[in-house]
């Protein structure tokens, strides 16, 4: 299962029957974030699942992928403070 999910991660394009890709979980992931840079609160909590998660993370980062959600607690926190041009300061808050 996990050599399957992997796989995913070496393929972004890559979609199992009744499934999306996680370049179309990406393409959601950034359409949400257009939407969330486009309000005014200074402070937003979102709930997900690992894997979308983790593609949160690689949206701002494409080192984060496959290991880091294998290593991923659950629950699991983190602290993305946006900046500008497209930029976070990803911070792991969860112990």
């Amino acid at each position: 299962m996990k050599d399957r999910l992997k796989d995913t991660f070496d393929d972004l394009t890559l979609a199992f029957e009744g499934g999306e890709s996680n370049q179309s979980g990406m393409e959601r992931v950034q359409s949400l974030l257009a939407e969330i840079t486009a309000l005014k609160e200074n402070h937003i909590i979102l709930v997900s699942h690992g894997n979308l998660i983790t593609l949160l993370l690689r949206s701002f980062n494409d080192t984060y992928g496959f290991n880091h959600l294998m290593s991923m607690t659950n629950p699991d926190v983190h602290k993305i403070t946006l900046k500008q041009a497209g930029e976070a300061d990803i911070q792991r808050i969860w112990s």
